[in-house]
C-alpha cells in the first residue's frame, strides 16, 4: 500500500510532517528532506538560471558536508534561522 500523505502519480507530498514520520519508521539511519526548483537570478541587466535548494539546517547537518562548506556566514547562523 502506499502512503497516504504522498499524491498519486508522483505530484508531491500533501502532508510533510506525515511523510517524514513515515520515512522515519521504514527507514534506518539519517535522512533530510529538501525542495528543489529552478529559477532565474537577475542582475545588472544580466540573466543567470540557478538551481534553488531548501534544506532542514537541524537534519542536513548529520546527512551532508554542507557545514565545512561555508565561504561566508555560517551553518549555525543558518539554522538559528538568522541570515548569511
Amino acid at each position: 500500500t502506499g502512503n497516504p500523505a504522498l499524491q498519486p502519480g508522483g505530484r508531491g507530498i500533501i502532508n510533510p510532517t506525515a511523510a517524514t514520520s513515515w520515512l522515519e519508521s521504514w527507514i534506518p539511519g539519517r535522512f533530510a528532506a529538501s525542495l528543489k526548483t529552478q529559477g532565474v537570478i537577475r542582475f545588472s541587466s544580466r540573466e543567470v538560471g540557478a538551481a534553488i535548494i531548501g534544506i532542514e539546517p537541524e537534519r542536513e547537518s548529520g546527512v551532508s558536508p554542507i557545514v565545512g562548506n561555508f565561504v561566508e556566514g555560517s551553518f549555525s547562523a543558518l539554522a538559528a534561522g538568522g541570515k548569511n
